[in-house]
């Protein structure tokens, strides 16, 4: 999971990662960041740590800034 954050000065970021009925199944980041280019992983385990199935997911990114909230989503592939 790459992302770019531009001109801001340590700002609350979460990565969360969500099945397809909605429901959080984990958690990648939540922490702050300053400016720039960032990659983060996520290894397929869900918030207890078990491998999660095979299948689709979306991954939701929100940045909370002096000027808002900012989130961006895509939809990722998890094969084993």
């Amino acid at each position: 999971i790459q992302y770019e954050l531009l001109n801001v000065d340590r700002v609350p970021v979460v990565i969360e990662v969500y099945g397809l009925a909605g429901r959080k199944v984990a958690e990648v980041i939540d922490g702050k960041r300053a400016s720039g280019r960032f990659k983060a992983t996520w290894d397929g385990r869900g918030a207890d740590e078990k491998l999660m199935p095979p299948g689709t997911y979306i991954l939701h990114l929100v940045v909370q800034t002096d000027g808002g909230r900012e989130t961006a989503k895509r939809v990722v592939g998890l094969a084993y």
